[in-house]
């Protein structure tokens, strides 16, 4: 409950949102403002959109048979990741693995805060976005009232 009143919470496989939304609630969240959009390319990579389409097609043309398919999503990460200022490939850890049975018993505790933190972070969305929308709304009107 504490979490829950008390933070907006982000993920790291959504980075991108999660700085958004910590940006309109601090109030910095203006897209027409070239230094946010500046600082949001540099950590996140210009035209990411397109970046990530290019690289997915390039991935795709990968004929050679005897790469391991866990190889092939580390080497998309990294190739997504390549124009990232603030970005490292991580390795991953199948959900049933023998890896990821060692982890879950050692950090129990941390999966069931993580399920509640995925699930507060969908809550939160709408909140957010309308917590923006209004933002954006009063800054209209006090244009408007200036002029």
């Amino acid at each position: 409950e504490v979490v829950q009143k008390t933070f907006v919470v982000g993920l790291m496989e959504d980075m991108e949102e999660s700085v958004r939304r910590f940006n309109v609630v601090l109030g910095i969240d203006d897209v027409g403002d070239e230094r946010n959009r500046g600082c949001m390319e540099e950590f996140f990579g210009k035209h990411r959109e397109e970046e990530e389409v290019k690289q997915e097609k390039e991935a795709s043309k990968e004929t050679n048979a005897d790469r391991d398919t866990t190889l092939k999503e580390d080497d998309k990460a990294a190739k997504a990741n390549a124009n990232k200022f603030n970005s490292h490939a991580h390795p991953k850890v199948e959900e049933g693995s023998p890896e990821w049975e060692i982890l879950a018993e050692r950090n129990h505790l941390d999966l069931i805060l993580y399920d509640f933190i995925k699930m507060l972070y969908q809550k939160q969305e709408r909140m957010i976005n309308k917590y923006a929308l209004e933002r954006k709304q009063n800054a209209v009107e006090n244009v408007d009232a200036k002029q």
